[in-house]
């Protein structure tokens, strides 16, 4: 299965914008239920996160910190900081 090239665009209070790679999101969700149950398998899983956004974003934002994702771009600022930044928008986009 070829990774997902859509993109997850966050937008804080304060008006800054960051880029996150889907893949990374959809990947580790993928994973984390396919080694734990047997019966899911990683592609399904995958696939079907692709069509599911708000399971994408819950995952993110429940289960990951966003601020540590090896793809996120566009930052001026310490992870220390992003860590109390509120996201107020997000969206993920081909």
């Amino acid at each position: 299965m070829e990774p997902t090239q859509k993109k997850i665009i966050l937008k804080t209070q304060s008006n800054r914008t960051f880029q996150i790679d889907a893949h990374e999101v959809i990947h580790n969700r993928s994973k984390y239920y396919a080694d734990r149950d047997p019966d899911t398998i990683y592609d399904e899983e995958y696939e079907y996160l692709l069509d599911d956004e708000s399971e994408v974003f819950d995952w993110l934002f429940n289960n990951m910190d966003w601020y540590e994702c090896k793809t996120l771009i566009e930052l001026d600022v310490s992870k220390e900081k992003l860590s109390t930044l509120n996201i107020t928008d997000s969206e993920m986009v081909d």
